[in-house]
């Protein structure tokens, strides 16, 4: 079965990257919780938080891997508190082709985004709308599940196979 570890208290404006369990590790403290999956292809992010601490979140996230590029970051929702970050996580990072870290989303979140003014460089361009999605990013299949009985049509859960973790959102 899977060992549950009990996570160290979090003081009060410390933002810390916890392991969770394979590639997975969970950034806290900055507001909101952030996913994090590292490995020789380099960092991806799930949700980027409210964005009021983003420069620590970055700090965390760079301490796990620091020759690495963040490279994808899924949003769960098109809530503020779960793409905050994303601007500044997109610019800090690239791609393979040397564009801004892809920002990735159900379409329905990115038509959200969009609606509600949210600019272009903080809103997903690589979208998809089918109920799942996969690929592959550093050695494991990264699983992407839309079901429009969440809690809106724009939810995103992601699996992390090989390590066999789930980042829910809401």
């Amino acid at each position: 079965g899977t060992v549950v570890r009990p996570l160290r208290r979090v003081d009060a404006g410390e933002v810390k990257a916890v392991p969770v369990q394979g590639n997975g590790h969970m950034i806290v403290g900055a507001g909101a919780n952030i996913a994090v999956q590292v490995g020789e292809d380099g960092i991806l992010i799930v949700d980027t938080g409210s964005g009021a601490a983003n420069d620590k979140v970055l700090t965390a996230i760079k301490q796990l891997a620091p020759t690495k590029e963040i490279r994808w970051i899924i949003n769960t929702g098109a809530q503020a508190d779960h793409i905050g970050g994303n601007e500044p996580f997109a610019k800090a990072g690239r791609t393979v082709n040397g564009n801004v870290a892809a920002i990735v989303a159900h379409e329905n979140a990115s038509a959200r985004m969009s609606k509600a003014g949210v600019p272009e460089t903080a809103r997903p361009f690589n979208t998809y709308f089918e109920d799942k999605r996969d690929f592959p990013f550093n050695g494991e299949p990264v699983m992407l599940y839309h079901d429009e009985a969440a809690l809106d049509d724009t939810d995103t859960l992601v699996m992390f196979r090989r390590s066999d973790v789930i980042v829910a959102g809401d």
